[in-house]
């Protein structure tokens, strides 16, 4: 939850309160789930993807200076700023990145991506799943 104050309430009949900023909740998309906004307008980012593809990792950091995240073949990177400004470089072809953007880096060979800035970000790694 990017800002909001949200009672949810799913079918197992929990219920839990999350206060801004920066709450998280984590359920199966089979999940019958129940919100309630307690005040005001939410923000959210949502993560949705193929658990029998797909395994995801999220990282909450603080930007300050340069942080580098290297993408290949079996895995890319979904970066979402939270707060502040932040830049890949001319060298990289991406744009700079405001706050509510999400930049994707994937590559075909082994590729560093420098990003620079002050803020807050989500850092979201995308891989297969292992072969069982």
């Amino acid at each position: 939850m990017l800002s909001i104050w949200l009672q949810t309430l799913p079918t197992a009949g929990a219920a839990w309160i999350y206060w801004p900023p920066y709450q998280r909740v984590r359920f199966s998309g089979e999940e019958s789930v129940h919100a309630v906004l307690l005040d005001g307008p939410t923000q959210d980012f949502n993560l949705m993807w193929r658990r029998d593809l797909l395994q995801t990792e999220v990282l909450h950091r603080p930007l300050v200076g340069i942080m580098l995240f290297f993408a290949d073949p079996c895995s890319a990177w979904a970066i979402h700023l939270l707060a502040g400004q932040a830049s890949f470089g001319r060298d990289s072809g991406l744009p700079p990145l405001a706050v509510g953007d999400t930049a994707w880096l994937s590559a075909a060979t082994r590729t560093r991506y420098v990003l620079d800035g002050g803020g807050e970000l989500l850092a979201i790694r995308v891989s297969p799943q292992p072969e069982h």
